[in-house]
C-alpha cells in the first residue's frame, strides 16, 4: 500500500486544487473594489460633449457645439452602495472561513478513515491465511478418509466467508481512499 501524505501536505493540495477558495477570494476583492467605487461617488463626473448642429431656419446652417455637463452629488454620497459592498465582503469572508474549516475537517476525517480501514483490513488479512490453511487441512483429512464431506464443505464455506469479508474490507479501504482523493485532489500512485 502506498504511504499517505502528511495532513499538512493534503491540506495544501486541497487548498490549491479546489476552486471554491479562489472563487471566494475573487468575490472578496470584487466587493472591495465596489466599496472603493462607492466612496468616490461624491466626486463630480464631468462630461464633455462635442458635435455638429444643423438648422433649417433661415436657409439652414451647420455649426459646432461644445458642452460640458457635470453631475454634482449633493445628497447622494453612495452610502447604500458602500453598505452593500461591505455586506458582500463580510459574507464572502465568512463563506471563505467556513470553507476553510470544512476542508480541514474533511481532510482530517478522510485521512483518519483511510488509516483506520487500512489497519482493519491488514489485521483481518491474517485470518484469511488461517482459513486457507484450515481448508488445506480439511482437504488432506478428507482425502485420507479421516473426515466426512460435510466437514470439508464446512471448511470451504468458512474460507469463502473469510475471503468475502476481506474483499469487502478491501473495497471499503479503496472507497475511503477515493473519498480522500476527492476532497484533496491527491491521486493514489
Amino acid at each position: 500500500m502506498t504511504q499517505l501524505p502528511a495532513v499538512e501536505e493534503l491540506l495544501q493540495r486541497a487548498r490549491t486544487v479546489r476552486g471554491e477558495s479562489a472563487a471566494l477570494q475573487q468575490e472578496i476583492s470584487a466587493a472591495r473594489f465596489a466599496e472603493e467605487a462607492a466612496t468616490r461617488r461624491w466626486i463630480p463626473e464631468p462630461e464633455l460633449v462635442a458635435g455638429t448642429k444643423s438648422s433649417n431656419v433661415a436657409g439652414g446652417d451647420v455649426g459646432s457645439v461644445i458642452s460640458i455637463h457635470a453631475t454634482i452629488p449633493l445628497f447622494d454620497r453612495g452610502q447604500p452602495e458602500r453598505a452593500l459592498a461591505r455586506a458582500r465582503m463580510a459574507q464572502a469572508e465568512a463563506q471563505a472561513a467556513v470553507f476553510e474549516s470544512a476542508v480541514v475537517a474533511q481532510v482530517f476525517s478522510r485521512r483518519a478513515m483511510v488509516v483506520e480501514r487500512r489497519d482493519i483490513a491488514e489485521r483481518y488479512r491474517e485470518s484469511v491465511a488461517g482459513a486457507i490453511e484450515l481448508e488445506r487441512i480439511a482437504r488432506v483429512s478428507y482425502d485420507a478418509g479421516e473426515r466426512g464431506i460435510l466437514e470439508l464443505l464446512d471448511a470451504y464455506r468458512s474460507g469463502a466467508a473469510v475471503r468475502q469479508r476481506q474483499a469487502v474490507l478491501d473495497a471499503s479501504v479503496r472507497q475511503a481512499e477515493i473519498d480522500l482523493e476527492f476532497v484533496t485532489g491527491w491521486e493514489m500512485p
